[in-house]
C-alpha cells in the first residue's frame, strides 16, 4: 500500500539539552510525523528555590522547540508547568511544605504569562505524585492541581495531568476537581492514559493513551463502538535522556504506529484524523495542517 500523509501528532513529547533535542524531532519527522506537544520537564539539580529556576526551564523548553522547528518541518506547540515531582523532590530536600507549594502556585502562574503571552498553548504537566508520599504531600499535590485548572479556565486553555495510574476511579475524582474548578472537561489531558476510551471510563477526561500496541488496539477498538465522547490522542512521553535511550517511547513510534495500524487495514482515514486533527484541535484550539 502506498502510504499517504496524515496529520500525525504525538501529544506528549520531550526534549533536553543533554540529549538528542532537534535530532529525535527529526526521527519523528522522517517515520511521517507532524505535529508534538512539547512538554518542559525538570532539566536541574533540586531543589528548586525561587521562581528563576522555573523561567530558565520555560525559556529552556520554548528554545528547544524552536531549535526543532528551524532544523525540520514539525510544528511544535509547547506546553509548561511545574511537575508534581518537584513538590516532593524539594520537601524531601529540606524546603517546607508551604514555601515549595506556594512556588508551584507561582511556577503555575509564570506558565499562565506563557499562554497569554501565544508562548505556550497550555498549563503542565501539573497533578500529583504516582508513588506513595503522605497525606501532607498528597493534598498539597491535590490544591495545586486544582489550582491549575483554575488558571487554565481563566485562560481557556488546556491542562495536562501527571497522576497515579488512571482508573475509572481516579477518572472520577480528577472530574469531580476539574467541575469544582470550572473547567471544561474535555480540555483536562490524562497524560500516559491507559485506553479508557468511553464516557463512563473517563468520566469526559480527554486521555492522551500511552502508544504500546495493546493499548492502542484497546483504544481504536473502542473508539470504533462509541458515538459521544471525547476521543483520544497518542502520545511517547518521549523523554530525550541520554542515561535512558529510547524512554519512554522513541519518537518514532507514533507515526509507526499509527501507519502500521492503517495499513494493516485496522483503522481507516476518519479514525485517523480524529485522534490526530480533530481531537487535538477542540483541546487546544490550534489548527493542524499538513
Amino acid at each position: 500500500m502506498r502510504r499517504r500523509e496524515f496529520p500525525i501528532l504525538d501529544n506528549h513529547f520531550h526534549l533536553d539539552p543533554r540529549g538528542k533535542r532537534w535530532k529525535a524531532v527529526a526521527e519523528f519527522e522522517r517515520s511521517g510525523g507532524t505535529h508534538i506537544i512539547l512538554v518542559n520537564k525538570p532539566y536541574f539539580s533540586y531543589p528548586y528555590k525561587s521562581i528563576k529556576s522555573y523561567e530558565l526551564i520555560y525559556e529552556t523548553t520554548i528554545k528547544l522547540a524552536k531549535e526543532a522547528m528551524d532544523k525540520t518541518n514539525v510544528k511544535i506547540f509547547v506546553v509548561l508547568g511545574p511537575h508534581p515531582a518537584d513538590l516532593t523532590e524539594n520537601v524531601r530536600r529540606g524546603i517546607p511544605l508551604k514555601t515549595a507549594e506556594e512556588l508551584m502556585r507561582e511556577a503555575i502562574d509564570l506558565a499562565s504569562k506563557y499562554v497569554e503571552r501565544g508562548l505556550a498553548i497550555g498549563i503542565g504537566e501539573v497533578g500529583r505524585p504516582h508513588y506513595p508520599v503522605s497525606r501532607s504531600l498528597w493534598n498539597a499535590s491535590n490544591r495545586i492541581m486544582r489550582y491549575a485548572m483554575e488558571r487554565a479556565k481563566d485562560l481557556g486553555c488546556p491542562v495536562i495531568l501527571h497522576t497515579e495510574t488512571a482508573t475509572p476511579k481516579v477518572f472520577k475524582e480528577i472530574a469531580s476537581i476539574a467541575e469544582r474548578a470550572g473547567i471544561k472537561l474535555h480540555k483536562v489531558v490524562k497524560h500516559f492514559s491507559p485506553p479508557a476510551i468511553y464516557p463512563e471510563e473517563n468520566y469526559g477526561i480527554t486521555p492522551s493513551v500511552i502508544s504500546m500496541d495493546l493499548a492502542l488496539r484497546e483504544a481504536f477498538s473502542k473508539l470504533k463502538s462509541v458515538s459521544s465522547g471525547n476521543g483520544f490522542m497518542m502520545e511517547t512521553d518521549y523523554l530525550d535522556d541520554p542515561t535512558r535511550p529510547g524512554s519512554v517511547l522513541g519518537p518514532r513510534t507514533v507515526p509507526r504506529k499509527t501507519y502500521s495500524l492503517y495499513e494493516s487495514g485496522l483503522i481507516d482515514e476518519d479514525l485517523i484524523y480524529k485522534v490526530h486533527k480533530d481531537v487535538p484541535e477542540k483541546v487546544y484550539d490550534i489548527e493542524l495542517d499538513v
